[in-house]
């Protein structure tokens, strides 16, 4: 079996909404770190894409409490060299604030995780 072609995680172009603005104006960083052991076709790998949000910020979760918000969501470039999973958020922390209600929310370092083969 040959090796899945090197760097995965250049051919995986993760998009990430509503996140883009709030990165472009240094309000939270993406890493997207692939595990790092060589994987053979056929076998699963994961793919953690690290969000650090800034204090004083936060990110809607994958599961707003209202409608009207935007899921923070993970989308994949299709490959066809690779098969992508869905991703795995992690739970949304519930906060109320003062002038915006109740919130399910990502603060600080938020991990999502996209398996992939």
């Amino acid at each position: 079996m040959r090796p899945l072609p090197g760097l995965v995680i250049a051919s995986a172009a993760l998009l990430l909404a509503p996140l883009a603005a709030l990165a472009q104006q240094g309000q939270v960083m993406v890493q997207m770190l692939p595990n790092t052991k060589t994987l053979q076709g056929g076998q699963q790998g994961v793919i953690a894409v690290v969000l650090d949000i800034r204090p004083g910020f936060h990110a809607q979760s994958h599961k707003p409490l209202e409608s009207a918000y935007i899921p923070t969501t993970v989308t994949v470039k299709a490959n066809p060299n690779i098969t992508y999973y869905e991703p795995v958020y992690p739970t949304g922390q519930i906060v109320d604030y003062p002038k915006l209600g109740r919130l399910s929310v990502y603060s600080g370092q938020t991990i999502i995780y996209v398996p992939f083969e």
